[in-house]
């Protein structure tokens, strides 16, 4: 099974440009005819709750094809989907997070629950309620599918913080949980047109603070009359073993940015946050 989603990894690669601005780990080059249609989702990410009908549970969150078209749920209470195309650096950097940094194709689903149950037990860690979410991932290759389950993958990293596959896991999730985000916001280019006014205001307010960038969107709340509220954190960093706290870049400053966007009226922000060191 590695082997075959090591081939697609090549394959998928390979199908997007080669970026200057992000490197990616070499991959072993395999000769291998690419066998995964370019518009299949290549990757998905659900979250399962046992209290909801099993229409609601097949429903992504996320999904994205090889050639970096998405598609996430309008919000948690929707059964809507929102759809864009990535940008193919984005595309290229969300790969890189996901199969080189995080090697999520290497992952053996049922020795990591294993390893869970057996942690848990040792250190007597209560296990995750029945109404927990299950974080579902399925990575789709050319002989098949790899399906990655994890009950309360979040709770789960808390507790278990020297247990890598769970940290990487965790990693990938927040990662996609962050594509989610930035797709409701508008995608990537919308995104990034905001920013540029909330850092212009960012450099007056607190000088020296490093600018934000999408991948520090933590809260999006898109109104179907066009009004957006969006949220920009980072948090000092703690000592988990990923570095991070519930999806928050890890920063030497707390920072929190709230923007109000309304269709033809400037942008509301708010900002809270500790003065950079000069």
């Amino acid at each position: 099974m590695r082997t075959t989603f090591s081939i697609l990894l090549t394959v998928i690669l390979s199908a997007v440009p080669q970026f200057r601005t992000h490197a990616v780990e070499p991959v072993a080059s395999l000769s291998v005819p690419p066998s995964h249609a370019i518009s299949s989702p290549l990757i998905t990410m659900t979250f399962v709750m046992p209290e909801q009908g099993a229409a609601r549970q097949s429903m992504p969150e996320i999904a994205i094809t090889a050639d970096g078209r998405v598609s996430v749920r309008a919000d948690a209470r929707s059964p809507r989907t929102v759809t864009g195309q990535l940008p193919a650096d984005e595309w290229r950097r969300i790969q890189h997070v996901l199969f080189v940094q995080n090697r999520m194709m290497d992952c053996e689903a049922r020795v990591m629950e294993q390893e869970i149950a057996d942690l848990r037990r040792q250190r007597r860690r209560p296990a995750p309620g029945a109404d927990s979410a299950i974080t579902v991932f399925t990575l789709k290759g050319a002989t098949g599918e790899q399906t990655i389950r994890c009950h309360a993958l979040g709770l789960t990293a808390t507790q278990l913080p020297d247990l890598q596959c769970v940290q990487s896991l965790c990693a990938c999730q927040e990662c996609l949980q962050n594509v989610v985000k930035v797709v409701r916001a508008g995608g990537y280019e919308q995104v990034e047109e905001t920013l540029s006014t909330v850092n212009q205001k960012l450099k007056r307010q607190l000088p020296g603070t490093d600018p934000l960038s999408s991948e520090d969107l933590n809260l999006v709340d898109a109104r179907p009359d066009g009004t957006k509220y969006l949220q920009f954190s980072r948090l000092p960093a703690t000592t988990n073993a990923n570095g991070t706290l519930s999806g928050l870049r890890a920063s030497e400053q707390y920072l929190m940015v709230s923007v109000y966007e309304r269709p033809g009226r400037p942008l509301e922000i708010s900002i809270i946050g500790d003065t950079a060191s000069q």
